[in-house]
């Protein structure tokens, strides 16, 4: 089941204060989605940046599981708000862990206009899996958070929340097309995602 991939991610973090360098700001707890992915043969989570970014703790937990999990930032990507974890586990440990998440595979094709997609999160409003359903509704440059880079988007019609940051959206045969990263606070059921494109 390619749901079994996916996991809650819980950030610790303590943002610089900027205005008085000498102090910080309290730690806050952010909350996203990741999945996970083989990698040049290593297994590791693909999430956003803005999700880890400030993160001093990162916990994963499997869907329906309430075990937490430490992970590391492996890599962070701000232009394109990308991030690959690393469970820091090792051992046995380790390997219970990946015994039941299985690594999604990533799409080679760019979505089209009106293909069917299924966003997969843990957004805010419950601890369990969503899962929300729709159509590739425009192919686009914008601007992404933080780095505000024009890159290359797909709108979706799909619900995407706070929390959903991170998931992955899949095409109708269970591979990944692209992560869910953000949506238009002003309007309903318009978001975007980062498209796994070459």
């Amino acid at each position: 089941d390619p749901h079994d991939s996916v996991l809650s991610v819980f950030a610790t973090e303590t943002k610089f204060n900027y205005g008085q360098p000498w102090t910080t700001k309290a730690q806050s707890t952010s909350y996203g989605t990741a999945f996970a992915v083989d990698w040049e043969g290593r297994k590791l989570l693909l999430t956003c940046a803005h999700v880890v970014r400030h993160a001093c703790l990162v916990e994963l937990r499997k869907a329906n599981g309430h075990r937490k999990y430490a992970a590391k930032v492996r890599c962070l990507g701000l232009e394109c708000d990308l991030a690959l974890l690393e469970l820091v586990a090792a051992g046995e440990e380790h390997d219970d862990f990946w015994a039941d998440v299985p690594t999604l595979p990533l799409s080679r094709e760019l979505p089209e206009l009106g293909d069917e997609v299924t966003c997969v999160g843990f957004p805010t409003g419950g601890d369990n899996l969503c899962i929300t359903q729709g159509v590739v509704s425009r192919i686009d440059m914008q601007g992404y958070s933080p780095s505000a880079r024009q890159l290359l988007v797909v709108q979706i019609d799909a619900a995407i929340n706070p929390g959903n940051s991170g998931g992955p959206v899949l095409d109708e045969g269970g591979a990944c097309v692209g992560i869910a990263f953000q949506a238009l606070s002003e309007t309903e059921n318009i978001g975007f995602i980062i498209p796994r494109s070459e």
